[in-house]
């Protein structure tokens, strides 16, 4: 990244950190074309699961055993109890996770009256990915990586900028077991180190998982959750009864039974190859569902626990084993961790945190107060015992004592108690969020690109376009 967008204090040491970023340059040429084998750059495959919720996961402690494959891996790793993902929807999720920067910062959403180039064009026209920004796929492809990435989520098309640095993208399949596919057709054919990103959709709405994952729908007959109706759900329009929400939990829960089995494959495929010896894997969500715990149904509505606190989980050759880390730690730290379990120095201007100390060593610490999540104007700032929310263009301010409050259900930011708190919380938050503005205002205006009305019509299907 250009050294214009740099914060201040770091400008003085740009020389220097130009050398080293020519020598880690020069040492990626080194290693380009070397085998996957024990003993070389390590493969990286991040599973991201849509629409996973940290509580439906079983090593996280839900009650039904339906992530089997999942908590597998989590005893031969270290899961992550406290990770919290950038919004929650996917795309902005999914560009901070790319490129270690906030929805803020990197801007990229959809098209709506305030961000589009005119209110004639703005359910066609859709920011992207400004070309500033480096992303973990470039980066690696970089330092010699073969860079792979399968799913069937249309709001990761490599046309909003998602596709940048992979050598195979395609965010157009027709299902998740196309993906599966992909990933067991291609592992273990390259002949450099790799780079796999899947992105898996099955715990999105609608939940329709196949017949054997339908175990605990105890009222099949309920009203189903949807594209179509979850915000007329949301706004109270349709009411849903206690039976109507277990029906689409049960659903889901098999959505998450079905993604699991599939993840299962997948790393099947993996241990039936020799990269299995050098293959790091990170198990991550985009973000969590409502299940009516605020009052709404689904995602992108809101920040609060159930949409924006994800498992994470890392797993492989010189990873911890059976370890719970319960630091702060949120998506965007994956990109300059990955570049560390590479043997790079993470290139300049992201804003997440090295977790390798702690997936390698039981006595490290990641040293940090608060992480934080967005969307669109309302904004969470999140400690190891309070959650602030914050819209400054509504003047709306939450905060939660997670400790004694973990369900968030009572709003103590008015209390005089604890004005203090919240007065450090808010202080923060703006200060935090004016400096994200800054830099995506020196990144420069936002770059729009026209998608065909297929793909549109497809996001409606979604729930994601009116």
């Amino acid at each position: 990244m250009n050294r214009t967008f740099l914060p201040k204090k770091l400008k003085f040491f740009h020389f220097s950190t130009c050398m080293l970023f020519l020598f880690s340059a020069l040492a990626g040429v080194f290693f380009c074309g070397c085998k996957s084998s024990s003993g070389a750059r390590p493969n990286i495959f991040i599973i991201s699961i849509e629409s996973l919720r940290r509580d439906h996961v079983s090593c996280y402690g839900y009650s039904r055993h339906i992530t089997p494959n999942i908590d597998g891996l989590a005893r031969t790793g270290v899961i992550f109890d406290k990770a919290y993902s950038q919004c929650s929807w996917t795309k902005p999720s999914v560009a901070s996770t790319f490129t270690s920067t906030y929805y803020s910062y990197h801007q990229v959403t959809n098209p709506t009256p305030n961000n589009a180039n005119s209110s004639e064009n703005r359910n066609s026209s859709f920011p992207i990915l400004r070309n500033g920004f480096t992303t973990i796929a470039s980066f690696l492809a970089g330092k010699g990586y073969s860079c792979c990435g399968w799913t069937a989520n249309r709001q990761l098309l490599g046309a909003f900028g998602f596709g940048r640095g992979f050598n195979q993208y395609d965010a157009t399949l027709s299902s998740d077991e196309q993906v599966v596919e992909r990933v067991i057709a291609n592992i273990g054919s390259s002949h450099q180190p790799w780079f796999i990103f899947v992105h898996l959709m099955a715990p999105h709405w609608d939940y329709n998982p196949p017949l054997k994952y339908r175990n605990y729908d105890s009222y099949p007959s309920g009203i189903p959750i949807n594209g179509n109706n979850w915000r007329e759900i949301s706004d109270g329009k349709i009411p849903l009864s206690a039976e109507d929400l277990e029906h689409n939990i049960a659903l889901y829960d098999g959505e998450i039974a079905y993604v699991d089995d599939m993840i299962g494959r997948m790393i099947e495929a993996l241990n039936g190859t020799e990269e299995k010896k050098n293959t790091i894997v990170i198990i991550m969500s985009d973000h969590g569902e409502e299940f009516m715990e605020h009052g709404g149904v689904g995602h992108g509505r809101s920040l609060y626990e159930e949409v924006i606190r994800v498992p994470l989980i890392f797993f492989g050759p010189g990873i911890l084993k059976g370890r719970k880390n319960d630091a702060l730690v949120q998506n965007i730290d994956v990109f300059p961790t990955v570049a560390a379990l590479c043997g790079f120095h993470p290139p300049e201007g992201l804003q997440g945190l090295n977790m390798e100390p702690v997936l390698k060593t039981k006595a490290a610490k990641i040293p940090r107060r608060f992480v934080y999540s967005e969307l669109e104007n309302l904004h969470a700032v999140i400690g190891v015992n309070f959650k602030y929310l914050f819209d400054p263009l509504a003047h709306r301010q939450e905060l939660y004592d997670l400790a004694r409050d973990p369900g968030e259900k009572n709003n103590i930011a008015f209390s005089t108690k604890i004005l203090k708190i919240r007065d450090d919380f808010a202080k923060n938050g703006s200060e935090w969020l004016a400096q994200n503005l800054g830099l995506s205002a020196r990144m420069g205006k936002s770059e729009y690109i026209n998608i065909p009305q297929e793909t549109i019509n497809q996001l409606k299907a979604l729930g994601y376009l009116r």
